[in-house]
């Protein structure tokens, strides 16, 4: 198993996005944000914005699969889905401390 590098946190190498554990990924996402904000107009402001839009999607898919596997074991029923992506959003928000403004622009391209 392949071990990722974190030697540049939270600035990960995008091809190693997907070896991150969530957790890390989440962590990366809420330092990433606080580096727009006091630089965004860096010369990485690119490389930061491809970056934020990689780990969403990463994180997403991520969110979707564990939906269905709850959806296929029962330990949840399809119309309580919208619940839990509610319930997701709510931690993420929570967790990341990001105002409405500074995720917007989390997931420009």
């Amino acid at each position: 198993k392949a071990v990722p590098d974190l030697s540049s946190f939270p600035l990960l190498l995008i091809h190693e996005v997907p070896l991150h554990t969530t957790e890390t990924l989440q962590d990366a996402t809420k330092e990433i944000a606080v580096l727009m904000m006091d630089d965004g107009d860096s010369p990485l402001g690119g490389f930061i914005k491809k970056l934020l839009k990689t780990i969403n999607e990463e994180l997403s898919g991520r969110k979707a699969q564990e939906r269905i596997q709850m959806m296929l074991s029962g330990a949840c029923d399809v119309a309580k889905t919208s619940e839990l992506d509610e319930m997701y959003e709510i931690e993420r928000a929570s967790r990341s401390g990001l105002t409405s403004s500074s995720s917007a622009v989390s997931t420009e391209t």
